[in-house]
Formats: structure tokens, sequence, C-alpha cells
């Protein structure tokens, strides 16, 4: 009787206490569902990750079908600032443009002034050849514009690439001129460009009056801003205002080309500033001296006596 209790608990999975035991019958059921398990779990990735690769090509159809709706209202929306970007824009132009006009009318004013005391040099000019019955000097024409293409670049150095070559007529010598005087002279010329020569720079050396004393001297660069006077009379009448313009001599530089004013007295002499800016020069226009047999304007050496007065050397 109690051995066929045992067996009847081992067939039920009972323990001698009555407790249940799974553990003969269990342990294949568990492994059972463990492997099911793994392959649901394994069939539900494979099917994410298909449903995951459609997903985003839908995603994508959406995004530029959205993009395409969205394009022309953002255009809309952003058309009210483009219009007034614009319009700041042309107000900020407007403002320059005012400027401009006033720089230029400042100009044209200081121009005025220099035609009118110009027009008076002139007319006291030829008063003054009537008087000496001098012939009147060819004025210097003007060779050609030139077009500033490249800067040294250097301290030691002070020169600029020109566009014009000796097939515009350019020779070595000519003075060049920018917006309010002389920019120096070229000094090598090629075929179809040209160098110049700065008055700025350590090799320039021009020969000037100072105005109004007329004193004569020697614009010598050394690579700073302002060239310096040197071989000026023993006394020179030289104050800072004055005016410098070419003298002529040596027969490089037309005479009367403004070159500057003078701005300093130092130890080390008299400091002239360029009449122009050197950051604004872009163009050039390049001056032939006369022939030097225009520049004795009748025989001097031998001038015709005045009314009434005898001729010299008789």
């Amino acid at each position: 009787m109690t051995r066929d209790r045992e067996q009847a608990r081992r067939l039920l999975g009972r323990g001698p206490h009555g407790s249940s035991s799974l553990t003969p019958l269990g342990a294949p059921v568990n492994t059972w569902l463990e492997r099911i398990s793994f392959v649901g779990l394994v069939v539900a990735a494979l099917l994410l990750l298909a449903v995951g690769q459609r997903g985003l090509h839908l995603v994508d159809r959406t995004t530029q079908q959205a993009r395409d709706v969205l394009t022309p209202v953002a255009s809309l929306v952003a058309e009210p600032t483009r219009v007034v970007r614009n319009a700041v824009g042309w107000l900020g132009d407007q403002f320059a443009l005012a400027e401009e006009n006033r720089r230029l009318r400042t100009e044209l004013e200081r121009l005025l002034d220099w035609q009118a005391e110009a027009t008076r040099l002139q007319v006291e000019n030829a008063a003054l050849r009537d008087v000496l019955h001098a012939q009147r000097q060819r004025p210097a024409p003007i060779a050609s514009t030139a077009r500033v293409v490249a800067d040294s670049r250097s301290p030691f150095v002070h020169t600029r690439l020109l566009d014009a070559g000796r097939r515009d007529g350019v020779q070595a010598g000519m003075a060049a001129l920018g917006l309010g005087g002389v920019a120096g002279r070229i000094v090598d010329v090629g075929e179809h460009s040209s160098r110049l020569l700065l008055l700025t720079d350590f090799n320039s050396r021009v020969p000037v009056l100072v105005l109004p004393s007329r004193d004569p001297a020697i614009l010598i660069g050394d690579n700073g801003p302002n060239p310096r006077l040197d071989f000026l009379p023993l006394n020179p009448r030289v104050q800072v205002g004055d005016r410098v313009v070419t003298s002529g001599i040596g027969g490089v530089l037309p005479v009367g080309l403004p070159i500057g004013e003078v701005v300093a007295i130092t130890e080390e002499g008299f400091r002239v500033r360029p009449a122009l800016d050197w950051r604004e020069l872009e163009y050039v226009r390049l001056v032939r001296m006369p022939p030097p047999g225009d520049l004795i304007a009748g025989d001097l050496r031998q001038p015709r006596p005045l009314p009434g007065m005898p001729a010299l050397g008789r």
C-alpha cells in the first residue's frame, strides 16, 4: 500500500510532504518555451527591419512632399524680409551717393578756384611774354592714360606697375599725374607695361620750386610718407603751408606740376606731404615733356630789345 502511494506521488510530481515538484517534466517544457521565444523574437526583429525599410522610404516621400508644399510658403514669408533688406540697402546707397555728391561738390569748388588762379596766371604770363617779345611755350601734351595693375607691397620699394607701354606712346621719364598732383615718373618701359617710381621711393629725386618764395630744391624720397626737401638756398624762405611744384630743371618733368605742401620743419629738413592719396591711385595721366627745341621760347641768348632800348651786346 505504501509502495503504491510512493509511485503515485512520483507520477503526479509531488514530494514526500505533498508539495508539487515539476522538475522531471518541467525542464523539457521550459527549454521548448525558450526556443520558441527566441525564434519568435528573431522573426519579430526581421519583420521590424522590413517594415523600417519601407517606413524610411515612406518618410522620405512624405518629407519631400512637405518640402515641396512649404517651399512656396517659405518664399512668401521671406519676401517681406527681402523687400526690407533691399530698402535698407537702397537707403544706404542714397546716403553714400549724397556723401559722394558733397565730396564732389567740394572738389569741384576747389578745382574751380584752381581754374580761376590758372586763368589769372595765364593772362599775367601772356602779358609778360608780350613785354619780353617771347614766343608762347607749347603746353606739354598728355600722352595717354594708364591703369595701376600691381603694387610693389614692400617697405623698401615704392613702385607701381601700369598697363601701358611703348605701344601706347609711353617713354621713360614721363611724369605720372594722379588725382591732385604728381605721383612720380616712369623709370622702366616695356612693350605693354611700364613701371612707375613714386615720389616717396628712396631712389626718387625731383627738382622742385617752393611757392611763393620760389626757392629751388630737390625733393628726395626716403620710403616714408612725406619726402623731404634738400639742396635749398643758404637762407631758405620756406614755411609750413607753402606749395611745392615741379621746376622743370633737367628737362625731365614739365614745369609747374603740383607736388604737395610743406607740412613740417624738422632737424632733417622740410617735410612735404604729397598732394594725392596713394590709396586712391588707380589711374594716372602720363605727360610727355616737350621736345628740347620747344622749351626755349625764342632765342633767349639774344632777345629782341624792348621799345626805346638798344639791343644787348651792341
